[in-house]
């Protein structure tokens, strides 16, 4: 089985979207699949910008194996939900 790991990279609106995600995630039958849904909670012009950091926390727990069968998760404000 082969494991795929998607990464949405988008803003604060884009969480709307997690519910279209998990339900196309089980139709990928015989993969395991782990898809995270991450931007920024803070402007770039915003002291404690947290887009970058926030991309390479999604990206390392989508490639982790603890993170394995967990669906969709979001990662948003350095915190995974």
């Amino acid at each position: 089985m082969k494991k795929i790991a998607l990464v949405f990279n988008g803003g604060t609106i884009s969480m709307k979207i997690d519910e279209k995600i998990n339900a196309a995630v089980p139709s990928l039958s015989g993969e395991e699949i782990l898809a995270m849904v991450t931007g920024a909670m803070r402007s770039s012009s915003e002291l404690g910008y947290d887009g970058p950091f926030n991309l390479a926390t999604s990206i390392c727990t989508a490639i982790s194996k603890e993170a394995k069968g967990r669906g969709v998760l979001l990662c948003f404000n350095g915190e995974l939900n």
